[in-house]
């Protein structure tokens, strides 16, 4: 109502002619502007829109759809587009019942209001209009929402998984299209990075990148709880709660068995400016190990590739590093490589060997590359009384498996020709000689006597003028020492005793007892590994080429325990006391695995978190207890605890030195066992004699270890 002084004057609320009824296909021009049409034809009806105004001008068109049956599209004319929920098209329908409020600026019409699109607070309370399970494949998810999602326009949604991926470049139609499934800034997923029904995925529709961004993979690449790096994290455990995520399989193919407890591992890759770099990864499957060496302990590995984020499953013989540094002296490989005539010799892992006698580098004769050892004798050959190499870097063989081994070709053969040694001071080691044309060997393990092999004699007959491949090797497995010549088995000797610490090794020559014996011609190629390659005495085919570093699993990997990145070697030394050249891998070591002849004998998973505790056991005096930790690295901390009683607090063990029977509780670490030996008397005492207060006889102790990086 208008009041104008004392009189009022009805307005009308709506003028002549501004509810206008469609029939018929129309196309909309100036004088639609702001009119209402209703649109009440039975079946498809379209509306024509045009830009009539002059730019900047802002006029209004409201639509109105009453026909039970019709189904009415709005299009477009020219080059002129729709504004659609922000979204740029050029055409739509409107179905029975809605209402629609198009506004046109002169260039473009936009919808200001649709009451078919108007959420309801029952949705905004469920969340309905953004969440929904997922459809379609593992790899090619699909979900519907209400509203439908029409277009991409950096809205954020949730989907509940059904299964995990299982390919790097799973895609997700949230209804306008498929989309790739990628996380973090444009990187591939890795497989099981959606791990499984019931992971809801948080998706981020990125219109910039065309692609759906999960924000919380279970290999993310976001900031993660992670308790110790480089290690696996979870798994399927055993009925005592320990790590055992690693199968026999089947054949020479362990399995690392993700299928029930998915097996998440963590790859560290060193520091950042905002600090610890860590990659996540995940198994929710059962895989398999490529096929490992018959008879032999092999090391699992899992690979991350650091683009993709896909995980590979690995194995090697040589057992991996750990520490602030590298111990280049676990191994040596000599190729000869200098000018002729050189005296300086440096093998391919940094260690300095030192010429004796006239011995040099001479290219008269040799296997491989170009050149081999020789020294003052004719042609310059070694001279079989003063000419060899030594290196006093080499300190130990080992607890394990071992190979020394060269090529060798002899000129003359004196009484007794020296080829290689690694021994004491006193000439006790391991030792290996031509004696009337066949291979000797002497071993050592108390470091005083051949007591593990005195003299024993091969049956190959090795005669001048020719290369032979010559292999000293001890298989752990096994519990034996092979010798092999030219790759066929020519002795065997049944020993588990380990031998003894070394000072020098020799190659050209051999030293026994204190009496060094000298090889006459020439020699190629030497080698001092850390594991046997040729287990079990099996034939096998010698070398065609020169030894290489850089080839995947001949070397042992460092995990460098100050910066945290794990390294593979990639080339040799260039200087004398510098390790070879690494190169950075995203590779965790998972487990072990033993094989026999064609099957997995045994595996050993990895320790979750670098932690184990073997819970309270009773004890006895004069007694050894073996606790397997499965650290797979005998750099931990430990602590014992002892309890008379089975309880959650005890006293730290203390150690007595006198008394009758005398003795104090020992503990000795290993790779993967903790062994503590009780005293002849007691297994725990806070006093000097073995009746004083505080001895006892019988209790509780609990073992704990704790990698110490």
């Amino acid at each position: 109502m208008a009041y104008f002084g004392n009189a009022v004057y009805p307005l009308p609320l709506v003028n002549p002619g501004d509810i206008v009824t469609v029939t018929t296909s129309t196309a909309l021009s100036e004088a639609s502007y702001g009119k209402t049409f209703v649109l009440t034809a039975a079946g498809a009806l379209t509306i024509t829109l045009a830009p009539l105004l002059a730019a900047s001008t802002t006029r209004k068109v409201t639509l109105i759809n009453d026909s039970v049956a019709g189904v009415t599209t709005i299009n477009a004319s020219g080059s002129d587009r729709i504004r659609a929920q922000g979204v740029s098209v050029a055409s739509f329908t409107l179905t029975a019942g809605d209402v629609i409020i198009l506004q046109n600026n002169g260039s473009t019409w936009s919808i200001v209001d649709n009451s078919s699109w108007k959420v309801s607070a029952g949705q905004v309370q469920s969340g309905s209009m953004f969440t929904a399970a997922a459809g379609g494949t593992p790899d090619a998810l699909t979900a519907t929402f209400t509203p439908a999602i029409t277009a991409v326009a950096n809205q954020t949604v949730l989907v509940r998984a059904a299964a995990a991926n299982a390919t790097t470049t799973p895609t997700f139609n949230p209804g306008s299209g498929a989309l790739t499934i990628v996380k973090g800034n444009n990187q591939p997923l890795a497989v099981g990075d959606i791990s499984g029904a019931g992971h809801w995925l948080e998706l981020a529709l990125d219109a910039t990148l065309g692609k759906a961004i999960l924000q919380n993979p279970a290999a993310g690449v976001a900031v993660q709880a992670i308790g110790k790096r480089q290690t696996v994290m979870s798994g399927p455990v055993d009925a005592n709660g320990l790590a055992n995520e690693i199968g026999t399989g089947s054949g020479l193919a362990p399995t690392l068995n993700g299928n029930i407890t998915p097996v998440a591992m963590t790859f560290a890759a060193g520091f950042g400016p905002n600090g610890a770099i860590d990659n996540a990864g995940i198994v929710s499957s059962t895989q398999s190990f490529p096929s490992l060496p018959a008879s032999a302990l092999s090391f699992l590995t899992v690979d991350r590739n650091a683009s993709t984020g896909a995980l590979t499953l690995g194995s090697t013989l040589a057992p991996p590093q750990y520490g602030t540094t590298y111990n280049q002296a676990a191994q040596s490989v000599l190729q000869f490589g200098g000018a002729a005539g050189s005296t300086t010799f440096l093998d391919d892992f940094g260690n300095t060997w030192i010429a004796q006698g006239g011995a040099k580098v001479q290219t008269n004769q040799f296997k491989f590359g170009t050149g081999g050892l020789g020294g003052g004798g004719t042609s310059n050959a070694l001279n079989g009384s003063t000419d060899y190499v030594r290196t006093t870097s080499i300190t130990n063989l080992g607890n394990g498996g071992w190979s020394m081994r060269g090529w060798f070709y002899f000129t003359t053969f004196p009484t007794t020709t020296g080829i290689m040694s690694a021994v004491n001071a006193g000439g006790w080691g391991a030792f290996a000689v031509i004696t009337t044309n066949k291979v000797a060997v002497n071993l050592s393990s108390n470091g005083s006597a051949a007591d593990i092999a005195n003299g024993t004699t091969g049956a190959a007959t090795i005669t001048t003028n020719t290369w032979y491949f010559i292999e000293l090797t001890y298989d752990s497995v096994a519990g034996k020492y092979f010798v092999y010549v030219n790759g066929v088995l020519d002795q065997t000797i049944n020993s588990a005793l380990h031998v003894c610490p070394v000072v020098n090794t020799f190659f050209g020559a051999g030293q026994s007892s204190g009496t060094t014996y000298y090889t006459t011609g020439y020699a190629d190629k030497f080698e001092c590994l850390p594991y046997c390659q040729h287990p079990n005495g099996t034939t096998y085919t010698v070398p065609t080429t020169a030894p290489n570093v850089a080839t995947q699993g001949y070397a042992s990997d460092w995990f460098n325990t100050s910066n945290y990145t794990m390294n593979q070697v990639s080339a040799a030394s260039t200087a004398a006391g510098t390790p070879p050249t690494f190169t950075a891998k995203q590779r965790l070591y998972v487990g072990e695995a033993t094989t026999g002849a064609a099957a997995v004998s045994s595996v050993v998973s990895y320790a979750y978190n670098g932690q184990y505790n073997s819970g309270w056991y009773a004890v006895a005096i004069a007694t050894q207890y073996v606790k397997s930790h499965n650290l797979g690295t005998s750099l931990y901390t430990s602590a014992t605890d002892f309890n008379s009683i089975v309880s959650d607090v005890g006293a730290q063990i203390m150690v007595s030195t006198t008394g009758a029977g005398g003795g104090g509780c020992a503990e000795r670490r290993g790779r993967n066992t903790h062994t503590v030996d009780t005293s002849n008397n007691y297994v725990w005492s806070l006093s000097t004699s073995t009746t004083g207060p505080g001895s006892m006889t019988t209790g509780y102790y609990r073992t704990i270890t704790q990698r110490n990086w």
